[in-house]
């Protein structure tokens, strides 16, 4: 997988956390982008 597909993968996965907000306590577990 190159970078720009990378990329899209991530926006792409951004934009669908952004439509379906996770409860902090479940997101800070299981989301690696949460920083937690």
């Amino acid at each position: 997988m190159d970078k720009q597909q990378l990329a899209s993968t991530v926006n792409k996965v951004l934009d669908e956390m952004r439509q379906r907000p996770i409860p902090i306590g479940i997101s800070s577990r299981h989301n690696p982008f949460s920083g937690g």
